[in-house]
């Protein structure tokens, strides 16, 4: 499988990035929290498997789980000056776990969409660390090479668990222009996936060949200095979030609905 290059196809991988140790203790964090049960942070978002309740998801986790900090490292953002030529910033870093064929898939969105980013300036991208072994049987994040090229997709509002803005309800509904350049992203734990704001990216519908291991991973979001909020963006981002919010509320799986979204 040809690898993937940031100029042709806004993503690359680099083997190795993170250390197992802090990889290990990551993993420990997060389910010493869950024995817990009472006391997870604001924002965090709940599946059910097996009978026991699981964290899905947690934004802003580096503010609660001082753990999850380590990851901002120098390493991290100097290959995010490299990718995106300009002098960059941190600005957050979300949990993301899901359990094989028992749990939701990702749909179809950008991040540049979710980070209200404008269109003449969505100057970022994600870093994504796996703590856990994301192979094929894992089903793994798929993405479109090159997609960054072109802009920010329209967004619509989903019911689905933690994805309040998808491009598309389901993968094969996404333009075959697009999906003749989909590309499975394979990922030992420690490894950064780096993907401008603008690559397409999503995980299918689990089959029979998808494995019930826990896949867990975070996201790491570099902005360059050079980009822009747009006013618009963030208004329709905040009301797919709260619709998205109240489903989950209605299921028992979160509290929080947020009042407003972060830009500058």
């Amino acid at each position: 499988m040809k690898n993937l290059l940031w100029e042709s196809d806004g993503a690359e991988i680099i083997k190795n990035a993170i250390s197992k140790k802090l990889i290990k203790d990551s993993i420990s964090c997060i389910t010493k929290i869950e024995r817990k049960k009472n006391k997870l942070p604001m924002g965090t978002i709940t599946e059910k498997y097996k009978n026991k309740t699981y964290i899905r998801y947690i934004p802003r986790c580096h503010e609660v789980l001082d753990q999850f900090i380590k990851f901002i490292n120098s390493d991290i953002l100097l290959k995010s000056v490299s990718f995106l030529n300009s002098s960059v910033y941190f600005w957050d870093i979300d949990f993301h776990s899901k359990w094989g064929l028992s749990s939701d898939n990702t749909l179809p969105h950008q991040d540049s969409f979710l980070k209200c980013l404008s269109d003449n300036s969505p100057h970022m991208l994600t870093c994504y660390i796996p703590l856990t072994e994301i192979g094929m049987n894992s089903n793994p994040m798929h993405i479109i090479r090159g997609s960054y090229k072109s802009k920010t997709m329209k967004h619509h509002r989903s019911k689905k668990l933690g994805f309040s803005s998808v491009i598309a309800e389901k993968e094969d509904l996404l333009p075959k222009r697009l999906l003749i350049n989909e590309y499975p992203v394979l990922l030992s734990p420690g490894d950064a996936f780096f993907f401008h704001g603008k690559t397409i990216h999503y995980s299918k519908s689990p089959t029979s060949k998808i494995s019930n291991l826990r896949r867990m991973a975070i996201a790491i979001r570099i902005i360059g200095c050079n980009a822009k909020f747009s006013e618009k963006r963030t208004k329709e981002y905040l009301a797919n979030v709260r619709y998205n919010r109240q489903y989950s509320i209605k299921k028992g799986l979160t509290e929080f609905t947020p009042k407003k979204i972060r830009t500058i």
